[in-house]
């Protein structure tokens, strides 16, 4: 009988296929199993996961009612193959059902204190929730039509963004028995920093989610009911490397022997983490992990391109299946190494929870209360379903017993799935192979992306407390907010009468972002390149030409004779240049293409390329209005007006798509300064020119007129970024070595 259930269970191991069905219906993530049948039946290149046919549901309901008989019974039947698969080919509906935009960070352990690679994956999640709520209106663009395009999008929906605190486990458990402080209580202390963090950091998160929350429980005990109702968990021995800081286990290829440098005491460690792991061996409820491998593989192969509409017109970067930048796991090296370890051998079946005599703190298994407590990443990544509402009870999947609709996709009208989940590099294993083989053995629709950063280094040395090389983000935030005006200082307001933001901590959020929005290896945090780039791009180049181009002295010169106008606020209007000279041909195609190439790196999930594309366009026309000198006695009325016309309408677009990301509030301050924040005169200009000028549309053209208003009465304008506070004395970063004075590692980076 043992040999025959063997046998069985390396034919459905063989069986399992998943097939990738691109952009169809409310279930783009589409996937079709066979774990029973001896071969892949042959189906058309289009298909869904549609749960059960008419006669898989009966049997699946039959299976269900008897492992539900007895905690005996259902570990009898564990041990058995899962059911049947059955395929059904997808149909690709007329109107599909748009969904809010949906983008997860994960949610952080509350062992310790937040550090600044927590701020890092925050600040990710948050640009791009405010880029898809002005590029897209806040819908997720792959639940929108393929024949849709921008200017026929629905009206405004708020983006989901979730974050939150991991609350159960080992680590929590014991820092509780050490302390002596109740669980709960360290949790609730510990998870207010983290929302106090997202608070600061100026997030716009609409869901904060901790998991020891009464709805997140029901949501994990619904997935291990579908989990092992499927014939996916069953009850075993797992023995493994175990490393209590990580909570997981290891194989033999993932450890490496260490001597101790103090004691000499050699001892085995995590070669990913670095964490101590020792041998154990326990009981432990299992997931058919090794089922999944093929259909993994299938999946993180499969691209999930745009609707062509979607792409402007001005560049030629159209997304195809082939493009690298399309799969699931981002970025490209972190798919490649992915793909690597996943074709590397069989994947072995994933030990999910833990004896309750040694984990106590943490969610029961359903059924086996007593006995064993639900593994705290099972726990943890159910996270990203509580937020939408799982368990859904507003419709049923084909009679899947939800309460609702029949024949409606249980998740319809709930923002699931996720568009992106944000994760650490370190993680990866996580959300990349556990998560997706849960949600397919779940029959849930997969996340559109995985996005794993990279982390922050400290004199290129992993942060640490040890080191003392730690940075908190809390004293980050503080320290790199602008100087308010002097006290002595007479009250300062903005050309239109707004008074501007000094408590910004825009700063720190755009350095974050510029240095490590390169997601693909480690960044160095350097408190004196941050102070060298917050000078050289933001103060000279965007400040710069901001105060250069809006100069009364420059603007005067547009007003056709009226200098003698006693009004407080006088108003010009500069036309667009006709023809374009050839010395200004390349600023304008490069601000009038803007728009899509800051586009382009938004969806291939490249920020610090997005910021650069801006500061190289702000570069360029700070060249031509040092060239063109509107300032200067001898500079023509023509050369004025190019000047400015081509001044305004870069800091324009520098100052929508900087606001819709990493600058929300300075660059609010710079759009009111060009006169485009204040409602009445918006419109009038959208009447006169038929767009909305800070808008997606509006972006991507040039304006025929600029209107531009200014003071008269020589009243100084604010520096739109005023200096910094100064250093501690003797103080950069905790443990960092300052740059010598011309020295290579005091240069900044080129990208």
């Amino acid at each position: 009988m043992a040999l025959a259930a063997m046998a069985a269970m390396a034919r459905a191991t063989a069986a399992v296929k998943v097939c990738y069905a691109g952009r169809v219906g409310r279930c783009s993530s589409s996937l079709a199993f066979d774990l029973g049948a001896s071969r892949m039946r042959s189906s058309p290149s289009l298909l869904r996961i549609h749960p059960y046919s008419s006669q898989s549901q009966s049997q699946s309901q039959s299976q269900s009612q008897s492992q539900s008989q007895s905690q005996s019974q259902s570990q009898s039947q564990s041990q058995s193959q899962p059911p049947v698969f059955t395929f059904k080919p997808a149909t690709t509906p007329s109107k599909p059902k748009p969904k809010p935009f949906f983008v997860t960070t994960p949610i952080f352990y509350v062992n310790a204190a937040p550090h600044i690679g927590h701020l890092h994956s925050d600040l990710v999640a948050d640009v791009l929730a405010r880029y898809h709520a002005w590029r897209y209106r806040g819908w997720s663009p792959f639940s929108l039509s393929s024949s849709s395009s921008s200017t026929s999008l629905p009206e405004s929906v708020q983006p989901i963004f979730s974050t939150g605190t991991d609350e159960h486990g080992l680590k929590i458990q014991k820092v509780a028995e050490t302390s002596g402080e109740d669980p709960k209580a360290l949790c609730d202390r510990i998870s207010m920093r983290f929302r106090d963090l997202a608070d600061a950091a100026n997030l716009s998160h609409t869901h904060f989610i901790r998991t020891t929350e009464p709805q997140h429980a029901e949501a994990v005990r619904e997935i291990w009911r579908r989990l092992q109702e499927g014939g996916y968990i069953y009850k075993g021995e797992h023995s493994g490397w175990y490393a209590v800081s990580d909570e997981a286990f290891y194989t033999e290829t993932q450890i490496r022997e260490r001597v101790d440098p103090k004691t000499g005491e050699k001892h085995m460690e995590s070669i990913e983490t670095g964490q101590r792991v020792e041998w154990s061996s326990e009981e432990s409820y299992k997931f058919r992990l090794s089922l999944f491998r093929d259909a993994l593989l299938t999946w993180h192969t499969s691209s999930r391109p745009l609707p062509p509409s979607f792409y402007p017109s001005s560049t030629s970067t159209t997304t195809t299946t082939t493009d690298r930048f399309t799969t699931p796991l981002q970025p490209p090296s972190q798919h490649d190494a992915l793909i690597a370890e996943l074709e590397s051998g069989p994947l072995p079946d994933l030990s999910v929870s833990r004896p309750r005599s040694r984990l106590h703190w943490g969610i029961p298994v359903p059924g086996d209360e007593e006995g064993h407590t639900i593994y705290v990443w099972v726990d943890a990544l159910v996270n990203y379903l509580t937020v939408t509402g799982f368990p859904w009870k507003t419709a049923t999947t084909s009679g899947d017993g939800g309460g609702g609709e029949e024949g409606k996709d249980e998740w319809e009208g709930s923002a699931w799935p996720a568009d992106v989940h944000v994760v650490g590099k370190d993680i990866i294993r996580f959300h990349a192979i556990y998560w997706p083989a849960m949600l397919m053995a779940a029959k849930l629709p997969l996340p559109r992306h995985i996005v794993a950063h990279a982390h922050w280094t400290m004199n290129k040395s992993k942060m640490s407390k040890s080191l003392g090389n730690v940075v908190d983000p809390f004293v980050a935030l503080q320290q790199f907010r602008p100087h308010p005006p002097s006290s002595t200082s007479p009250p300062t307001t903005t050309t239109t009468g707004e008074s501007s933001n000094w408590g910004s901590v825009d700063v720190l959020r755009w350095y974050l972002m510029r240095i490590g929005g390169n997601l693909a290896t480690d960044s160095d945090y350097n408190e004196s390149i941050l102070r060298e780039y917050h000078r050289k791009n933001l103060q000279s180049q965007i400040g710069g030409l901001t105060s250069r181009a809006l100069a009364p002295k420059v603007l005067q010169r547009l007003t056709d004779g009226q200098e003698g106008r006693q009004e407080e606020m006088a108003e010009v209007k500069v036309p667009r240049p006709s023809p374009v000279l050839p010395e200004d041909e390349n600023l304008e195609r490069q601000i009038k293409e803007l728009a899509g190439v800051f586009d382009t790196y938004m969806q291939r999930f490249q920020l610090s390329k997005a910021l650069q594309a801006v500061h190289d366009a702000v570069a360029e026309a700070n060249k031509l209005i040092t060239r063109l000198e509107p300032w200067s006695a001898h500079a023509s009325l023509s050369t004025v007006q190019r000047a400015v016309y081509y001044s305004t309408e870069t800091l324009r677009l520098a100052g929508i798509l900087l606001g819709a990301t990493v600058m929300p509030e300075r660059m609010a301050v710079l759009l009111d300064r060009l006169d485009l924040q204040g409602q009445q005169h918006q419109q009038e200009q959208e009447q006169e020119q038929g767009q909305e000028v800070t808008t997606w549309e509006g972006a991507q053209t040039l304006r025929d007129v600029v209107s531009l208003r200014f003071r008269t009465d020589g009243q100084k304008m604010e520096p739109l970024f005023p200096p910094l506070p100064s250093p501690p004395p003797h103080a950069s970063s905790p443990g960092q070595k300052e740059p010598k004075k011309g020295s290579k590692k005091g240069r900044l980076p080129t990208s």
